[in-house]
């Protein structure tokens, strides 16, 4: 028993640690260390735990902005599948996973597929203003946007921005991120001289 409980603590040092790398930069050092997280903690504990799932979602971001778009909706998909049976349906978490699978799906082209995720993890996000729930509509407009569907992605960026203007600095990135989405959707309505706000 002390054997696992230092094999969980060195895997908890090298998830952090993968964090510390991806941080920094140093994406393929981030995703090797976080690796061998999930591997020390699979070797001895008997079921996936939260902690798991968690490092898992993190691999999966990080694969994701490499461009292995398969990889990454195996890690989410198994990320939330691990976190619903031991956090609920509800959980943050679930959410915040689904969000990376939906985005996932809208990278590899899968529209229908990732805009009934968005809408699901915002359905389960949204309680209260929270990072989830802001991307989640930020992206869900994107990509009615993209679909040319600007009457629903104008309000739904609109939400999204307002969000986001709640919970961060107005010249944080994500703010500033919302307000080109919206600006653009805005100008292909036509609505120009609120674009240019």
């Amino acid at each position: 028993e002390a054997n696992e409980a230092e094999t969980l603590a060195h895997a908890d040092a090298l998830g952090f640690q993968g964090k510390v790398l991806r941080d920094a930069g140093d994406r393929a050092g981030a995703i090797s260390l976080m690796e061998r997280a999930v591997a020390l903690r699979e070797e001895v504990t008997e079921a996936p735990d939260t902690t798991l799932a968690a490092l898992l979602a993190d691999i999966g971001w990080e694969v994701r902005a490499e461009g292995d778009y398969d990889r990454a909706g195996a890690l989410f998909t198994r990320a939330m599948e691990i976190q619903r049976s031991q956090l609920g349906e509800d959980a943050p978490a679930v959410a915040s996973s689904m969000l990376g699978l939906a985005a996932t799906y809208h990278d590899l082209g899968s529209f229908d597929e990732a805009v009934a995720l968005f809408r699901e993890a915002l359905a389960s996000a949204r309680a209260e203003a929270n990072p989830v729930a802001a991307t989640a509509l930020v992206n869900l407009g994107m990509v009615q946007r993209l679909r040319e569907q600007y009457a629903d992605a104008e309000p739904t960026l609109r939400a999204g921005l307002q969000m986001r203007e709640d919970l961060f600095d107005g010249e944080h990135i994500l703010v500033i991120e919302a307000r080109q989405q919206f600006a653009v959707t805005l100008a292909a309505l036509g609505r120009y001289a609120e674009a240019e706000r």
